[in-house]
């Protein structure tokens, strides 16, 4: 698959409309194929975890997946690296580069890449607002928490919004409640217990 650049200035859009697509080649944000990397400093070291990551055959189904947030922040040497693997994937890839504007990258990487400009109103105002509350949720009361989650069409989408959240703030023990109860909900466990 030829690698996407997600353009967009709010980092939010961009990680909304990567989890979407995704979601569509049956990914959560879990998946043991996928490496998401949000990191502010992007250097060689995590284009040699790129390639260490494509180099694995995929632990379920047939592609693997890659998604750079900050795209921006890899530095030259870095994205000469990726370079490679961007033209020559180890079988198949999808290859999710979140950026601000278009010049962020190297040349050679845009033009060996589809460019899609993400606009506001791509992104449903139900996505926005639960990234809204996940950020409220930990400062609301126990029954307000029990209101919003039954309330939800999508739980296993907020699951892995959570999971997701929770992981790049390095919380390791809420981190493992979280997945606990992703699969109890998988179980079909009612929502007041979980």
């Amino acid at each position: 698959m030829i690698p996407k650049l997600l353009v967009h200035i709010n980092p939010e859009i961009r990680i909304i409309e990567a989890a979407n697509i995704l979601t569509q080649h049956g990914f959560s944000l879990t998946h043991p194929d996928l490496l998401w990397i949000e990191e502010e400093k992007l250097g060689v070291e995590q284009a040699k975890q790129i390639r260490a990551h494509l180099a694995l055959k995929p632990f379920q189904g047939s592609v693997k997946a890659v998604v750079i947030v900050n795209a921006d922040n890899l530095t030259p040497d870095a994205q000469n690296a990726l370079l490679k693997t961007l033209e020559e994937p180890v079988g198949e890839t999808i290859f999710l580069l979140g950026i601000s504007n278009q010049d962020s990258l190297l040349p050679t990487i845009s033009s060996r890449s589809e460019i899609v400009l993400l606009k506001s109103d791509q992104i449903s105002t139900s996505d926005l607002k639960q990234l809204k509350d996940l950020e409220q949720l930990k400062d609301w009361s126990m029954e307000k928490r029990f209101q919003y989650i039954e309330k939800l069409d999508d739980r296993q989408a907020f699951f892995a919004a959570l999971i997701h959240h929770y992981g790049n703030q390095k919380s390791p023990a809420i981190l493992k409640l979280l997945i606990q109860a992703e699969q109890w909900n998988k179980q079909n466990v009612t929502i007041r217990a979980i």
